[in-house]
């Protein structure tokens, strides 16, 4: 994989169960995002990480969810922009193993990582700062 973003024009294939109801760029993105993410990698071992958890927590609407999956990001990436499209994605980090999905309006992005270290507590423990020390099961917790 080369260092250069490869954008991808995943949208709308995914089975219908999957998607958001209506356009996940519209007013409820966030809400409608979230729960979109929540169907399409239900079944994978994931967590929503950070300050999207934060800002979740306080009751703040939130656009830009950070993801972190044991397993492949590439793949959570493809499914995600299937299910909460329209959206693009492309890699961010070969590094990392990072991805980021991102709704062709711009409303709402999710990145999505590899799990660092052998848990989820060393991947917690490598985050740069306390408020994204913090983890909740995608799936709800």
């Amino acid at each position: 994989m080369s260092d250069a973003p490869r954008a991808d024009a995943s949208q709308g294939d995914a089975p219908q169960a999957d998607a958001p109801q209506g356009d996940a760029s519209q007013a409820d993105a966030p809400q409608a995002v979230l729960q979109a993410a929540r169907a399409a990698l239900a079944g994978r071992t994931a967590w929503l990480v950070g300050g999207a958890l934060r800002d979740r927590l306080l009751g703040r609407p939130t656009a830009d969810l950070d993801v972190v999956i044991d397993g492949d990001p590439a793949d959570a990436a493809r499914v995600l922009a299937r299910a909460c499209g329209p959206a693009a994605r492309f890699a961010l980090s070969e590094e990392f193993g990072a991805w980021r999905v991102v709704a062709r309006d711009g409303s709402w992005q999710i990145d999505v990582e590899r799990l660092r270290g052998e848990s989820l507590g060393d991947d917690l423990a490598l985050r740069d700062f306390t408020v994204n020390a913090i983890a909740e099961p995608l799936r709800g917790g």
